[in-house]
């Protein structure tokens, strides 16, 4: 169940972050800059799946009361996404081998935000090209 309930979260944060990504890439021009600049929908700091609210704020281009309150959620997100992650982890370790566990750990290092965030802004500038 808690494993099924993890796999929603990742699901539902890689969801999010193409919607907010295709809504963004509107023009050839903000294509080539999101190219060349990306910003980023998946922290790469941070475990796998947390949003930075930062960049999502700039793509979804906040201000005030709302970019408040957008971080504000982001944040109750990104506790929920590190509580079950943890969880998750803490079980498979029990149930895992070594190696299988081994295996599984590489799935939440923060280099999976870089690659996450790479797939969801090439998906979204793929999808504008027509």
């Amino acid at each position: 169940m808690k494993t099924a309930t993890l796999g929603l979260v990742v699901a539902l944060a890689v969801g999010v972050g193409a919607s907010v990504l295709w809504a963004q890439a509107g023009g050839h021009q903000q294509q080539a800059q999101a190219a060349e600049h990306p910003t980023e929908v998946f922290c790469s700091h941070m475990s796998t799946g947390q949003l930075c609210s930062p960049g999502t704020a700039a793509i979804l281009k906040l201000d005030g009361a709302k970019r408040e309150r957008w971080s504000t959620i982001a944040r109750k997100y990104n506790q929920g996404v590190a509580s079950a992650t943890k969880e998750f982890l803490q079980e498979a370790k029990a149930t895992l081998s070594p190696q299988e566990f081994a295996t599984v750990e590489k799935w939440f290092t923060h280099e999976v935000n870089e690659q996450l965030n790479r797939q969801v802004i090439a998906a979204a500038l793929a999808g504008n090209k027509h």
